[in-house]
């Protein structure tokens, strides 16, 4: 994504918001098989996680460089787990 960016010379905000929205719409339309609500619902959940998403993006592009970091235990965790769950909803 950061080489299309590059390559096409799309703004660092949109590139980042085009990435957010992608894992957003995508997290939400698994839930969507996982749980009873509707498309209507969905694209609520997708409006309002998008706008949070966006705001942000906007503090985190603020920030100086020495201040940004990375960390994200608990996705590694996660994943970690994953591999022994019993069901999974997408299986290979």
């Amino acid at each position: 994504m950061a080489w299309l960016g590059v390559r096409w010379k799309i703004p660092l905000t949109n590139l980042a918001l085009s990435l957010g929205y992608s894992w957003i719409e995508s997290a939400v339309m698994a839930g969507v098989k996982l749980v009873p609500f509707g498309q209507q619902a969905a694209q609520r959940l997708i409006i309002s996680l998008g706008d949070r998403y966006a705001q942000g993006v906007a503090q985190a592009l603020a920030c100086p460089d020495a201040s940004l970091g990375s960390a994200t235990p608990l996705a590694a965790i996660a994943s970690a787990q994953h591999e022994t769950q019993y069901s999974r909803l997408f299986r290979s």
